[in-house]
């Protein structure tokens, strides 16, 4: 009974790990831009930021995107499977570790 217990923790704490990363990175990357275009609506002169900073924020929106599926990747079991199988098959062929890709 126990090791039923402690399957069910863990097969109901992997979605909510997998919603938190997903949010936490979203507020991470999109975060900023967002609290500058507040506080610029607000009050248009307050937010006299460097063009640099201004790109960067953009460009880490733009980021969100692209780390997505890499979270979603880590996360999901069959995901990283599949992905061991296509990109390191011939490594783990060469290197004798093909029990790897079984479990």
């Amino acid at each position: 009974k126990q090791w039923y217990q402690r399957r069910v923790r863990a097969v109901t704490l992997r979605p909510a790990l997998r919603t938190l990363a997903i949010v936490g990175v979203f507020f991470v990357c999109t975060g900023p831009m967002f609290i500058t275009s507040l506080i610029f609506w607000h009050n248009p002169d307050a937010a006299n930021i460097p063009i640099e900073v201004s790109w960067l924020m953009h460009w880490m929106v733009f980021l969100n995107s692209a780390v997505n599926p890499l979270v979603f990747g880590l996360m999901d079991r069959d995901i990283k499977r599949f992905f061991i199988n296509t990109l390191c098959f011939p490594c783990i062929k060469l290197w004798g570790m093909a029990q790897i890709t079984k479990s």
